[in-house]
């Protein structure tokens, strides 16, 4: 599965609101 706002901070340790941004668009 992909790390992104539903699993809460990103691997990477990107924070929520970060990973929610730059997921948005690419995950669209």
């Amino acid at each position: 599965p992909p790390f992104g706002p539903q699993l809460g901070p990103k691997a990477d340790g990107t924070p929520l609101l970060e990973s929610k941004e730059q997921r948005a668009p690419a995950d669209d």
